[in-house]
């Protein structure tokens, strides 16, 4: 509790007619926003909204049956809208992600290998944790955990583990690693179930180079990779072991193979190898090959036309017919393919499906699947058709893997803001939910669209910043040639003017319109031939520099403009702006450059710089990497009101103490990112006027990614950047908050108590939501002489109701009305009511009372 600053005396009389104050009440009610098109993951907060099918990056490297499920392991973080770093699994409805014993899926590297062994789930990789425990390159999944092969104290690989192979009661591993603990295994290792063991052959252990795959055949375990010597028997990237030796396959002419074998498989009672070799034992081959426990062949088709033509990587058979995939191979036999292809044992055949064959990227592994092929890797396209990453094949037509489609980007968000009424974004996205788009896409509320009807009309550069200017959209545009302005006409994007190519020297960072004209800044130096030193000026008809009457520019960078009192104001990493001192951030009145200088010191402190500028409450607010404004100490977020800076000063919680990543501006309230934690991880926090608060819900994970843009529209908070979860949710590249529906339905002044020269108002409000918890929230109510209470005791009332009760101490005589703000776990709001005078008295002395 505070005081109001002011002492006024005041008389019995006036007490007693102050006791006499009736209850006053009021309403107030907060619009919710329209949710049309909403994929919610609660009642407010943080959505899956930005989410999709597959990963939106990545690849997916192995794939495994296990209980009924299947499972895949790879690099992602996020598959659909369920996180699962590195490891997840589907049940033919949804995927989920392995949880335990304090952290979902694997962790600092990737899964490259699964296999089944004792009924337990094995990953390997090239991981360090499993769970959130340090467990490092190979685990096991207990059904409830993850544990090290050896106990919760087992000895690690020292090197990734890139195979697995379930043999004989035995689990073999194989990859990079050269010891397991104090055991010297060379690249291949068997684990009984209790114990890790060397495969020792005429004095040697193990190989002498890269294991890349592990299968049984014909009573034996074939092991290929990279390597040349399997114990002391020359074998040349693929060998055989039979339990105590290492024997070659050969053919006649040669010993195993030309180069790497990465895959293998058996088809017809024969052993199939795969990977980036030309001749397998001495015979042309083409990257795959049979062999029938006897000798070497060539998969050839009726043309004669053998292989095919770039490295293969995965070896699956599906209905009979041998699958091979790869990362850039266009050809199988003499039909092209790209990347996968069946052979049926007569010809080679491309998976087409709307005359487009294969997949777009690379593909790293296939699996038979609930009657389909289900081809992984880290491809976004197959057919022609928009899948990330995971597709099923069954034989005719490629279908995706779940049937939610969603709304995630697969390209980094530059830029959000609001155009003809929608919501658009520009980065490098060339896919939005299920539309192919040119690096601009506009939100309807349900989907993506292309901006552009004609797909050749399009941007094929990825777009940095844009801006809205005269009514027209524009865009800076990252081209190999320049970093080029061009504008939106309504069907097409063209240049400003005809025969000015408005070409920067290099990126262009941040728009704004100035006194009529469009400005742009960044880290060029000029444009279009003309010295414009990293900030210029386009009135329409050509660009022009600011600069001081000496001619004198900016000396270095700017990172962000802002309008603020009818000047313009640049911040960035300059020291001087014309022929002023102005240490990183600086102000154009239209003629001339001038330092921000408060007490005798103009700028931040020179070893500093500011990189994000934003108008709030009638003040520049400023953020960056600074210690010092002005002359005084303010770390990294200050308040410019014209003619000195000041502070933020949080009462109580945390305080900003890295440096600030972005500012913007939700619900008349302010936003920062900072490059650290503020609290609990969180990388974004609201400023309600006297401390910092997550804009998490507290059953959320905190918001931990860095975002470059910001939005508000139609009521909801979109945040984009680079990143494929945003507060534990799956956000593919756009996150987005979202308000509850909720009322703050009364708020009521009872029964004054008179405390000397004070008056003590107990106060009650009462708050209606959609997930009322009353143990996490906190209500604050405020009046305009600056008195206020707060509490976080909040009573259930009723269904999705609380209710909370404090006192406000003010003098007596002043005139006041009440601001109520609450944040919780429904919502986060702020309703004020209208001036309402609660007390409105002139002092009134009696002599009778005087010295009271």
């Amino acid at each position: 509790m505070s005081k109001a600053s002011a002492h006024h005396p005041c008389s019995r009389t006036a007490r007693h007619l102050l006791l006499g104050i009736a209850i006053l009440a009021f309403s107030l009610v907060v619009i919710a926003a329209d949710r049309s098109g909403e994929n919610d993951s609660g009642a407010y907060g943080w959505q899956t909204t930005f989410s999709g099918p597959g990963i939106p990056g990545g690849r997916i490297y192995a794939s495994v049956i296990h209980d009924g499920d299947l499972v895949i392991g790879g690099s992602f973080e996020v598959i659909g809208d369920t996180v699962a770093n590195g490891i997840a699994r589907w049940d033919g409805q949804q995927w989920h992600g392995y949880e335990g014993p304090s952290d979902i899926g694997v962790g600092q590297g990737d899964v490259l290998a699964l296999e089944v062994f004792n009924g337990e789930l094995i990953a390997g990789g090239s991981f360090s944790t499993a769970g959130g425990e340090n467990i490092e390159r190979v685990a096991r999944w207990t059904g409830t955990q993850w544990e090290s092969l050896t106990g919760p104290q087992g000895d690690d690989p020292s090197g990734a583990v890139r195979a697995l192979h379930a043999w004989n009661g035995s689990l073999y591993a194989g990859g990079l690693f050269r010891d397991i603990g104090d055991l010297a295994v060379n690249r291949i290792a068997r684990w009984d179930g209790t114990n890790w063991f060397a495969l020792e052959a005429g004095g040697e252990v193990g190989v002498d180079s890269r294991v890349e795959a592990i299968l049984e055949f014909q009573g034996e375990l074939v092991v290929a990779g990279g390597f040349t010597d399997a114990g002391d028997v020359e074998v040349n990237n693929i060998a055989r072991w039979d339990g105590s030796q290492w024997l070659p396959l050969s053919g006649p002419d040669g010993v195993g193979t030309s180069n790497r074998v990465e895959a293998l498989s058996i088809w017809n009672g024969d052993l199939v190898a795969a990977g980036g070799f030309v001749e397998i034992g001495g015979i042309d081959a083409d990257r795959v090959a049979r062999w029938d426990g006897d000798r070497w062949h060539a998969i050839e088709g009726s043309d004669g036309a053998i292989g095919v033509s770039d490295t293969a990587h995965a070896l699956a058979v599906f209905n009979d017919v041998l699958y091979v995939a790869g990362r850039n191979f266009t050809e199988a036999g003499s039909i092209e393919v790209n990347r996968i292809a069946g052979f049926d044992g007569q010809d080679w055949f491309a998976l087409e499906d709307g005359n487009v064959p294969g997949a777009d990227a690379r593909i790293q592994s296939l699996i038979e699947y609930q009657q389909r092929l289900i081809v992984t890797g880290g491809f976004d396209r197959a057919g022609g058709n928009i899948f990330n990453g995971i597709a099923g094949w069954d034989g005719q037509t490629w279908s995706a893997f779940e049937s939610r489609t969603g709304a995630g980007l697969n390209g980094t968000t530059r830029k959000l803001l609001e155009f003809q009424g929608e919501l658009i974004a520009g980065g490098q996205a060339t896919i939005a939910g299920d539309t192919e788009v040119s690096r601009v896409a506009r939100w309807d509320g349900e989907r993506w669209h292309r901006l552009e009807d004609d797909p050749a009309q399009g941007l094929d550069n990825a777009v940095r910043t844009m801006f809205i200017h005269d009514g027209n959209l524009v865009a800076s545009v990252n081209r190999p040639d320049g970093h080029q302005i061009l504008t939106w006409n309504g069907a097409a994007w063209q240049t400003l003017a005809p025969g000015v190519a408005s070409t920067f020297n290099s990126l262009v960072y941040r728009m704004t319109e100035f006194q009529g004209d469009l400005i742009v800044a960044g880290f060029f130096t000029e444009v279009d031939g003309i010295s414009t030193q990293y900030v210029a000026r386009w009135d329409g008809a050509e660009w022009h520099a600011l600069q001081a009457p000496s001619g004198d520019q900016l000396d270095e960078p700017v990172a962000d403009i802002q309008v603020f009192d009818d000047d313009l104001y640049v911040a960035g990493y300059f020291t001087d702006a014309g022929d002023v001192e102005a240490n990183g951030i600086a102000r154009w009145d239209g003629d001339d450059w001038h330092a921000l200088i408060d007490g005798s010191t103009p700028g931040v402190d020179p070893d500093g710089f500011t990189e994000h500028l934003h108008v709030f409450e009638d003040e520049l607010i400023v953020g960056g990497f600074f210690d010092q404004a002005g002359e005084q100490a303010i770390a990294h977020l200050a308040r410019w009101d014209g003619t000195s800076w000041s502070e933020f000063e949080a009462l109580a919680g945390p305080q900003i103490t890295s440096p600030v990543s972005a500012i913007h501006e939700f619900g008349g309230e302010l936003i920062v990112a900072v490059a650290q934690g503020i609290f609990d991880d969180n990388r974004i926090a609201r400023w309600t006027d006297t401390q910092w608060q997550a804009l998490n819900r507290p059953d959320q994970a905190p918001f931990d990614v860095f975002y470059d843009t910001a939005i508000e529209h139609e009521g909801d908070l979109f945040l984009g950047h680079s990143f494929d979860v945003a507060a534990g949710v799956s956000s593919w590249n756009m996150s987005h908050w979202t308000r509850d529906t909720a009322t703050i339905s009364e708020v009521a002044v009872s029964d004054p108590t008179d405390r000397g020269n004070d008056v003590v108002l107990p106060v009650q409000v009462r708050v209606i939501g959609l997930e009322m918890r009353p143990d996490a929230g906190t209500m604050r109510v405020e009046t305009n002489t600056g008195a206020y209470c707060q509490t976080d005791a909040l009573t259930e009332t009723g269904e999705h109701e609380v209710q909370f009760e404090c006192d406000i101490t003010l003098d007596e005589g002043v005139a006041a009305h009440l601001v109520a703000h609450y944040s919780g776990t429904a919502l986060h709001t702020n309703s004020t009511s209208d001036p309402v005078p609660l007390m409105m008295f002139e002092p009134i002395f009696d002599d009778r009372f005087q010295g009271d």
